[in-house]
């Protein structure tokens, strides 16, 4: 697994980009991969189509919910 050093200044504090240190191939063939593992059964999947820059956008929402000692639903977003 190739190892690189993230673009983006806040990686390790937010945690949201999971692939940050792995060139931008190499996550595509594991996007690629997991997406088969879970949808061939139900057809053909195309290759995933990259982006010239795939950097500076965001398109993916982390939520977490909790349920307090009250029977209360916490719902968040991370920062």
């Amino acid at each position: 697994m190739e190892q690189k050093e993230t673009v983006c200044s806040v990686a390790k504090k937010c945690g949201g980009c999971r692939y940050q240190g792995v060139s931008y191939q190499e996550q595509l063939r594991r996007k690629q991969r997991i997406t088969e593992g879970l949808l061939k059964k139900f057809g053909k999947v195309e290759p995933i189509i990259g982006m010239e820059d795939p950097y500076y956008y965001r398109n993916k929402v982390h939520a977490a919910l909790a349920v307090t000692g009250r029977k209360r639903n916490l719902l968040g977003f991370m920062r």
